[in-house]
């Protein structure tokens, strides 16, 4: 039997948070969206769960924040950073980021759905269990998707796609959309209870045994808390699987006392986190990516779901003028994308490649402790308000290379000669 065949005007194929926001906003401009999806909703995903300020300036913008912080989101104020070798700082999001004073935390199990809602609301037709198989394409055009539904194959034949799969390489990979070797975040998360925390800050922890990774806990309510490690690709990562490392962080924490007694409630996920964008690319003749599929993944922090929603914010846009105007490819999307992202993750990679050292790290933490401007500088780079090149601003330089305290310099030395002592008793008990 043949399968059915839909034809709708513009399909989205996944409906996380960047396939949700663009069903909702092209759907909102009048356009006739199918939004498709291999799971049926609600369904977890692991993350870390984080919403960055960006990424509730987002929720605002497109009207869902009332909903996502109804739905029992914890609201965060500050952020917390440990470094290797001892210096930590604390940092209000309102007195360095304006307009976007708080982050929030809330599991993907509820946010993706209450997104989901938000498009079909808006005027998006949804179709679960739809495990997208195929994408065929004749030169640049996409001409059919298939895909494997409980009741059989389906046919898709839009005329335009946004494609938001996230992390789902192997279908990319199979139908032509990477061509290259993704460079990724190795991460692993999981949930305890139990967790005596600060409940409105994020913590992050640069350990000496994680570097150059990090751990995090972020409180998520009700003493429960989302604790994870990620490593980034850099030469000298450690090649220990992310899950082990998750294990060995909480041991270090419950050492010092900070995560004694706290209770795993779900089972350790680890997930790669694409951060290789622009390698790829994002445009073609009648469709488009967004969002992690595109390697949209800070690749300082690990956060995705901000530039997910924005890139599919973009994509809506540049996609209703391409239809509007008559345009036969989108490649504005393309431009506009590199034009807002691309010396964002140049310069973020310069940066976190110098920063995230066992000297460096401590020594911007140490500086963020004196300095207002250089703090500001440092946040809103990182989560992507401002662009990198800011740190050639003629005061950042100055509050930058103000002399290195003593006191830094003699602990930082102590602490690393106290890990090498450690480290040689351990092989020499083996």
């Amino acid at each position: 039997m043949r399968a059915p065949i839909l034809q709708p005007e513009i399909l989205v194929i996944g409906a996380g948070p960047g396939g949700s926001t663009a069903a909702w906003a092209l759907a909102q401009a009048g356009h006739d969206v199918l939004l498709v999806d291999g799971a049926e909703f609600p369904r977890d995903k692991t993350c870390g769960d984080g919403l960055t300020p960006m990424a509730v300036r987002t929720l605002r913008q497109i009207g869902v924040l009332p909903q996502v912080e109804a739905a029992g989101a914890a609201r965060i104020d500050r952020v917390f950073i440990s470094g290797p070798l001892g210096v930590s700082a604390i940092m209000p999001f309102a007195d360095h980021q304006p307009g976007a004073s708080y982050a929030l935390v809330l599991p993907r199990f509820k946010l993706d759905e209450i997104l989901r809602r938000h498009a079909v609301g808006g005027g998006a037709e949804y179709l679960g269990g739809v495990r997208v198989g195929q994408i065929e394409r004749q030169a640049d055009h996409v001409v059919a998707v298939r895909g494997d539904t409980p009741a059989g194959v389906i046919e898709i034949r839009a005329r335009h796609v946004v494609i938001a799969v996230g992390a789902n390489m192997g279908l990319l990979k199979r139908e032509g959309f990477i061509t290259h070797r993704p460079r990724f975040i190795r991460a692993a998360r999981a949930y305890y209870d139990n967790v005596f925390i600060e409940a409105d800050r994020y913590d992050f922890y640069f350990d000496l045994e994680l570097l150059p990774g990090y751990g995090w806990v972020f409180p998520t309510g009700d003493g429960r808390a989302n604790i994870g490690v990620g490593i980034l690709p850099v030469f000298w990562s450690t090649r220990k699987p992310a899950a082990v490392l998750l294990e060995e962080f909480i041991a270090r924490r419950s050492k010092e006392g900070v995560l004694r007694g706290i209770r795993r409630a779900s089972p350790i996920k680890g997930y790669p986190l694409r951060i290789d964008y622009p390698a790829q690319r994002t445009a073609g003749a009648n469709w488009v990516i967004v969002g992690e599929a595109a390697g949209l993944v800070n690749p300082v922090t690990g956060e995705g779901i901000d530039l997910a929603m924005e890139s599919a914010l973009i994509a809506a846009r540049t996609l209703h003028e391409d239809i509007s105007t008559g345009r036969r490819n989108h490649l504005a999307y393309q431009r506009e994308l590199w034009e807002r992202f691309g010396p964002m993750f140049s310069g973020l990679r310069i940066l976190r490649d110098i920063l995230i050292t066992p000297f460096f790290t401590d020594y911007a933490l140490w500086l963020m402790r004196q300095h207002g401007f250089l703090t500001r500088t440092v946040m809103s780079i990182a989560q992507g308000f401002w662009p990198p090149q800011e740190v050639f601003h003629p005061l950042f330089i100055l509050q930058f290379f103000t002399p290195i305290s003593p006191r830094l310099l003699a602990g930082g030395l102590g602490r690393l000669f106290q890990n090498g002592r450690r480290g040689k008793r351990m092989a020499g008990s083996g």
